[in-house]
């Protein structure tokens, strides 16, 4: 077959219509799954095939500063291929994913109008769904409603607060996970602040194109090698500077409220005080990595319809990429 700029003609023309985007005809690629199975160099290689630019998913990986504890793609990756929607924002700011979906969809838009095919890669389920599906953009709550919820969540423990969310709005319940603390509080702020339900504000937004789109592929592996890749990558953060990130966020207060609890770093922040050893560290951060990984796993697998692929099985990824833009271009 043809190639343009080593790239399957097949697979780059017909992408889009230059500046005057299809918006019923576009396509997008999704690479989701749980951390540590090498997700951003499957989306570069993806990318390399089909002509695509790699929009970032992953809701740590847009503070700025915060690279070797999210596991940033690195410059030999970004060299490669143009990556978008990192380094969003400072690490004292609270970023939500309101604003993701509105920074991305701005991006979604520019990468398909330049005829490339965008490749969103990451493992934050709910910006992945406020991209592709919109997000409500809710006000910020009152600073005694935080409050009392926040007080409630620290006497009572998260039950009563979930109990009431499932009570309230039982359809965005579904969507957060039991033990998300800070998403089931957001939920109930939004409903305390506006009086509406959170899923009722949802379905008030503008249907966007892109899910219907959107061909998700789902990366992963047998628990025992996420298990041991979770461990090697803790070993290798350590090696790469994680403490170095950690004392600089430290020294700024631990960052905002979503950054103080970013997974990577509030692991490390007690060894900083003195109140634990290194290696307690590590072995905290090991423990606390397989289970965010697990709840990726449980979120992707009840919430999307994703096509669930060995991270190994690069070709296959491939054959089913090119017979997702083979069917749409027949539509």
């Amino acid at each position: 077959m043809d190639k343009v700029d080593g790239v399957d003609k097949m697979d780059k023309v017909d992408r889009v219509d230059r500046g005057n985007i299809d918006l019923q005809r576009v396509r997008l690629v999704a690479i989701a799954g749980p951390t540590a199975l090498g997700k951003s160099e499957i989306a570069v290689q993806l990318a390399e095939c089909f002509g695509g630019e790699i929009l970032n998913v992953d809701s740590m990986q847009v503070y700025r500063g915060l690279d070797v504890g999210t596991g940033k793609p690195g410059p030999d990756l970004c060299a490669r291929i143009p990556h978008h929607l990192l380094d969003l924002a400072d690490p004292w700011e609270e970023f939500n994913a309101s604003r993701f979906a509105s920074a991305g969809e701005l991006v979604l838009r520019d990468v398909l109008a330049r005829g490339r095919l965008p490749i969103l890669c990451g493992g934050t389920g709910l910006y992945f769904r406020a991209l592709l599906e919109g997000f409500f953009d809710a006000p910020s709550p009152p600073k005694e409603i935080r409050e009392t919820l926040e007080r409630q969540y620290r006497t009572e423990g998260l039950g009563p607060l979930r109990e009431r969310l499932e009570a309230i709005d039982p359809e965005w319940a579904k969507r957060i996970l039991p033990q998300d603390a800070r998403r089931t509080i957001r939920a109930l702020e939004v409903y305390e602040t506006t009086g509406q339900k959170p899923s009722d504000l949802q379905k008030d937004q503008e249907a966007k194109p892109w899910l219907k789109r959107t061909l998700m592929l789902g990366v992963q592996a047998p628990w025992p090698v996420v298990d041991q890749r979770i461990e090697e990558r803790v070993e290798r953060m350590f090696r790469d500077g994680i403490l170095r990130e950690a004392e600089w966020l430290a020294g700024m207060g631990g960052g905002s409220r979503t950054v103080r609890q970013a997974i990577g770093y509030k692991e490390i922040f007690p060894y900083l005080r003195g109140e634990i050893t290194l290696n307690q560290a590590k072995i905290d951060l090991k423990s606390a990595t397989r289970r965010f990984a697990r709840r990726q796993m449980t979120w992707f697998r009840h919430q999307t319809k994703a096509i669930w692929l060995e991270n190994t099985d690069l070709e296959n990824m491939k054959k089913k990429i090119r017979e997702f833009l083979a069917f749409e271009k027949q539509m």
